[in-house]
């Protein structure tokens, strides 16, 4: 890793640290989670470190531990494998990692999470000026992925990139921006705050979540109780809101919103119509377009009902109509070339003629129909009219 200059990062004293940070493979004093070093580092460049000590600061307080480097710290402890506070005191405090002064007592960590709670929602959704924080840094790393990329990675849908055409000729096409709302179950040991019973027999949170599925960025997450309803259109509607929000500008013009079937009310389904302009402003507009449903897996593939067998008919064949040629009230044999739900009887097989009767052989069922037997002795329309065709036609005098 090349050397960092302070004056590339700004005037922050928290942003000493990396001033002429070197990385070596091998040697001496070697340390574990050297690689924590890269996202601290990532967090500064960005301006999330800065702006997370102006969004928590209140006036008339000055705290000794500069609360930005501090939550950054913690998120980058819990990436590195922490589980709690005590943890994240004891993998701070290794100088070579994070600097000089140690890390903070799980006291101290304790007050900064409080401090940022005050900027969240009930919820547990960003309030403005934290999501305001937020977007300013997404702005800054999409960018830097648009200058080495030129694109944000498309999303493959059944093998290939959900693009749109390029405007500008020698460009490359224009990826879809994805959206995917989902909830997951987190299991909870002890009985913390909203931790409740899961409709799947657990016991912890029901959040759901928002992910941009281009680069897999998470960009909203919405605190519930274990026991929240997996189709309530309100708390979709919220998530999808804080969603846009944090998009940069330039992404949202067309954007695909992705639902599982806990997204199919209609005061969702109304929201994301609305949210489209561009039919009624067309370029000046915003394509907003959305999906709701189950994923196509192997399960659903599964499922399906399995086709019919072949019939045998070659390409550019006609197709030739029933022929009635049963009697005695047998089920009528269905033609050599059919095959459906809604006709009953049985599958084609090779008959034996004996005059003018044909005996069908031993019938194989169709996967799709359903047979239904007529009793022996017993009358049937069709063998009745199958008789009248049969006869002779009578002559005239």
């Amino acid at each position: 890793m090349k050397a960092t200059s302070i004056g590339r990062l700004g005037d922050d004293p928290a942003l000493a640290w990396s001033r002429k940070l070197q990385v070596e493979v091998g040697g001496a004093g070697t340390v574990a989670q050297a690689g924590v070093v890269l996202p601290r580092l990532l967090a500064d460049r960005l301006g999330l470190t800065t702006g997370l000590a102006q969004v928590v600061a209140r006036v008339g307080l000055v705290p000794l531990r500069h609360r930005g480097r501090l939550l950054v710290d913690a998120t980058c402890a819990l990436a590195a494998g922490s589980t709690c506070l005590s943890d994240i005191e004891a993998m701070t405090a290794q100088e070579e990692l994070f600097g000089p002064g140690g890390g903070a007592s799980d006291s101290t960590m304790l007050r900064a999470l409080d401090e940022l709670a005050e900027r969240l929602g009930r919820d547990g959704l960003p309030g403005r000026r934290l999501a305001q924080t937020t977007a300013a840094a997404r702005v800054n790393a999409w960018a830097q992925i648009l200058a080495r990329h030129e694109q944000l990675p498309a999303v493959k849908v059944a093998g290939k990139d959900l693009t749109r055409p390029a405007t500008e000729p020698g460009r490359k096409p224009r990826p879809v921006l994805v959206i995917r709302l989902d909830a997951t179950l987190i299991e909870a040991a002890s009985p913390k705050a909203q931790a409740v019973g899961t409709y799947r027999g657990g016991f912890g949170f029901h959040p759901l979540t928002s992910w941009c599925g281009n680069i897999g960025d998470a960009l909203a997450v919405m605190q519930r109780p274990g026991n929240a309803g997996s189709f309530t259109a309100s708390d979709h509607l919220a998530v999808v809101k804080a969603s846009f929000a944090q998009i940069p500008a330039p992404w949202r013009s067309d954007v695909l919103v992705s639902i599982d079937g806990a997204g199919a009310s209609h005061e969702v389904i109304d929201h994301l119509s609305a949210l489209n302009t561009a039919p009624a402003h067309g370029r000046r507009g915003r394509r907003v377009e959305y999906t709701i449903g189950w994923p196509v897996d192997e399960r659903t593939l599964a499922g399906h009902r399995p086709p019919c067998p072949p019939t045998g008919r070659k390409a550019n064949q006609t197709r030739r109509g029933p022929r009635l040629g049963v009697r005695g009230g047998a089920p009528p044999t269905p033609p050599a070339d059919s095959c459906s739900s809604s006709t009953p009887g049985t599958a084609p097989k090779p008959t034996s003629k004996t005059g003018s009767s044909s005996r069908p052989a031993a019938p194989a069922t169709c996967p799709r129909s359903t047979t239904t037997a007529t009793p022996p002795g017993a009358s049937s329309p069709l063998g009745d009219l199958a008789d009248r065709l049969a006869a002779p036609p009578r002559t005239r005098r």
